[in-house]
């Protein structure tokens, strides 16, 4: 019978245990966690007409691909592997979104993280083809997208191109536009370029009356559009809208709550009165934001005006950002389901439309709080299994070396049967000395020994048996994380 050592079944268990652990956290964790939020459809009303089915819209929220520039503190090395680990997410992220299969894709402004910046034209067309590689759709399902600050900019600074608005249409498409769909208005509007107008209408000391709109501007378009009955109307800013200081977010929201404020380059909400035109002109029934990169749930109220004389009140959602490089522990996504009129009731027992959030695994705390501490007890457990081999390994030559003094002493019978028992193998005395050497463990290992290969005659090394044996437990898990890996590039 074949005896397998004690140390290589520890080394198969680990790198089988490894393999179960690795497949699971970077690819069916994953796929667990889409399944988790399917649309919500189940409060439209039934139908007996199978062709008549509720719009499915993906909604994503500052992606903010990362450049050479988003981290120029960690250095090179640093800055390199901080983006490679957020593409991989990425491209992970993006697999469970797309599985929902949906029928139209929103962007809801930062697409890339520094689009605003002046660069050539070269350069920023191979940086929207880094957007386009991640964001592969099928061209039949159509994409629609809004600026976002870090897009487009906001505010004046002087690392700002002076040509990023005409770079982001020229990719991206309009600032302002609606799209009429499923019976709903859909209205996109350049949040940045509001905060910047509303600014200069501030400072100019104005109204909305008496304020003379920039032309193509986002203010302009508001002013100018004009409602479809029957319609509910959904508004889509990368800002979130005004909302007084203290109100909390909800209970899916990681931490703190959104503050009216802002600094350079940002803005975390649009102006009161802005906000307050933006709802008394479109009566939203869903505002979809982003820009805060955490979810947060609030209602506005929306008051009274001729157009509609009944004060009512619009729900906001902040999407969570689809980047773990956002200081979110859960990256996330929203989906909108939009209800045909067929499907909908007159007495509005049933919504007109309904969204959920998606929350994606926290791809940083399985490295820290999951690889890393069971990296640490699998090198303790190899060294320990190592340690004890060692000492036994030992022992077995010490108890060889005193059977064979007793022998030759004549404490020993010298019959063949206890001969055939109890005699050890012939050593030499070379072999004597090296097993007097090693019967005492070395005060410290030296770290050269440690690359000695197995098998060369030389004494056991403690330090060189853990070594190889990390190694073999980590080749296949390493390959496999680089196959998933390469699989969803």
């Amino acid at each position: 019978m074949v005896l397998i050592p004690r140390g290589r079944v520890v080394v198969t268990f680990l790198s089988v245990f490894w393999i179960c652990l690795v497949s699971w956290f970077e690819y069916f964790r994953f796929s667990h966690d889409g399944k988790q939020c399917p649309w919500p459809d189940s409060k439209f009303l039934p139908s007996s007409d199978s062709t008549v089915k509720p719009y499915h819209i993906l909604v994503i929220a500052d992606p903010q691909i990362l450049d050479h520039r988003s981290y120029p503190e960690r250095g090179f090395f640093l800055s390199w592997i901080t983006r490679l680990i957020v593409t991989i997410n990425m491209r992970k992220n993006w697999w469970v979104a797309k599985s929902k299969k949906p029928d139209a894709v929103i962007f809801l402004g930062d697409l890339l993280d520094g689009g605003r910046f002046d660069m050539s034209d070269s350069e920023y067309k191979s940086y929207v083809g880094q957007f386009n590689r991640i964001f592969q759709l099928d061209s039949s399902i159509p994409k629609y997208y809004i600026p976002g600050n870090h897009d487009t900019g906001l505010g004046i600074v002087e690392w700002f191109s002076p040509d990023r608005y005409d770079r982001y249409k020229s990719y991206f498409g309009e600032l302002n536009y609606e799209v009429h769909v499923a019976n709903h208005t859909l209205v996109f509007i350049d949040a940045p370029g509001w905060a910047d107008e509303e600014h200069k209408m501030t400072v100019a000391k104005k109204t909305f009356k008496d304020w003379d709109p920039l032309p193509g501007g986002a203010i302009e378009f508001i002013n100018n559009w004009k409602r479809t009955d029957n319609e509910p109307t959904i508004l889509l800013s990368h800002i979130p809208l005004y909302r007084p200081d203290g109100n909390g977010c909800g209970r899916l929201r990681e931490r703190g709550r959104i503050r009216p404020g802002g600094g350079l380059g940002y803005q975390n909400t649009l102006g009161k009165d802005g906000s307050e035109k933006l709802l008394t002109t479109l009566f939203p029934t869903l505002i979809l934001s982003g820009d805060d990169h955490d979810y947060c749930y609030y209602r506005h109220f929306v008051p009274s005006v001729p157009e509609n004389p009944n004060p009512g009140s619009a729900k906001e959602i902040s999407v969570k950002s689809f980047s773990i490089a956002m200081g979110i522990k859960r990256p996330g996504f929203q989906l909108l389901s939009l209800a045909p009129t067929p499907l909908r009731n007159p007495d509005h027992k049933y919504k007109p439309n309904d969204d959920v959030p998606c929350f994606l695994p926290d791809q940083l705390g399985i490295y820290i709080r999951i690889y890393l501490p069971v990296f640490v007890l699998t090198v303790a457990l190899v060294c320990m299994t190592n340690l004890c081999c060692w000492r036994s390994k030992a022992s077995r030559r010490r108890h060889r070396l005193t059977r064979s003094q007793d022998y030759e002493s004549g404490k020993l019978s010298r019959s063949p049967e206890r001969r055939s028992s109890y005699l050890p193998s012939p050593v030499s005395a070379t072999m004597d000395r090296n097993v007097k050497s090693s019967d005492k463990p070395p005060v410290w290992p030296k770290l050269f020994f440690c690359f000695y290969p197995r098998g060369t005659g030389r004494r056991h090394n403690a330090c060189l048996n853990c070594l190889l044996d990390i190694r073999d437990i980590a080749i296949y898990p390493l390959a496999i994380f680089v196959i998933i890996s390469y699989w969803f590039s």
